[in-house]
């Protein structure tokens, strides 16, 4: 997950901003007791994020949970930002850890308590708020703006040839929606995206597009004036050979948003089977 432009002194809140909580979904065969940590990593990252420099920097709303089989804790995430000029035009990372514990009943195929970890990346403005965007974070904070909302999560697509050129939309009826309530006009860069730059991996039963380019977006930028819809088609563009046949690739698309008071990274996941 990535956020831009934070500005030092305020509070953010990844559900308003994100339009959704942090999710988990525990798919173990039994009950079991779900924490999500906050975990600072030890050394600076290959493209310049710094570890956080405190772990009170995020609060976790709730981290504790207890699970069924398939159910999905759903949590807020708050990022503080110090009121200090130190931090301007910085660019932080920090993880968070939903892990599983020891599931309540025992028998044959239980596993025992697993983790996942998911990259937050946060990117401090080079200046500090004006009087103005501290009004409208506030308004934000206080649930009077709701911000920019990116859907679907997911796209599922079948029966794709390879060696044809696909329009999702038209030939699925999906399309990625970006609906701009907030006070302000916004641009959203799109672009195809490698999952595991964002901490997102594919689950049992795909595998990782060989060339996320494969997934194409029709537009890179899309301006979206204050409460309206924008749509941004996909089409997907997989090269003819026999080595697709069968296969079922993940694939991402990064819908980034950006606005004076806020700039934020959404990321909608592709599935899509092979004939």
């Amino acid at each position: 997950m990535y956020l831009g432009n934070l500005k030092i002194g305020q509070t953010y809140s990844l559900r308003q901003l994100l339009g959704y909580p942090f999710k988990a979904t525990y798919k173990g065969r039994s009950m079991a007791d779900l924490s999500i940590s906050v975990i600072a990593l030890s050394t600076a990252t290959s493209d310049g994020y710094e570890p956080i420099p405190s772990n009170d920097w995020i609060e976790i709303e709730r981290s504790h949970f207890s699970l069924d089989p398939g159910q999905t804790a759903e949590t807020d995430i708050l990022i503080k930002i110090p009121d200090d000029t130190a931090h301007l035009d910085k660019k932080y990372i920090v993880i968070i850890q939903p892990q599983s514990g020891a599931p309540r009943a025992s028998g044959a195929g239980i596993v025992f308590g697993t983790a996942l970890r998911c990259q937050l990346r946060l990117d401090i403005a080079a200046l500090p708020p004006t009087p103005d965007e501290i009004r409208q974070l506030r308004r934000l904070r206080h649930g009077q703006s709701v911000g920019v909302v990116v859907s679907p999560e997911r796209i599922f697509v079948n029966e794709i040839e390879a060696g044809k050129k696909i329009d999702v939309k038209k030939t699925f009826g999906d399309v990625i929606k970006i609906v701009n309530s907030s006070d302000f006009d916004v641009e959203a860069v799109i672009e195809s995206a490698d999952p595991a730059k964002f901490g997102m991996f594919a689950p049992s039963g795909y595998e990782t597009a060989p060339d996320h380019k494969w997934l194409v977006p029709a537009k890179r930028k899309i301006k979206i004036q204050k409460n309206r819809i924008a749509e941004a088609p996909v089409t997907i563009n997989i090269p003819s050979g026999p080595e697709h046949e069968g296969k079922s690739y993940y694939f991402a698309i990064a819908v980034t948003v950006k606005s004076p008071i806020r700039e934020v990274n959404h990321l909608v996941r592709f599935f899509v089977d092979m004939k």
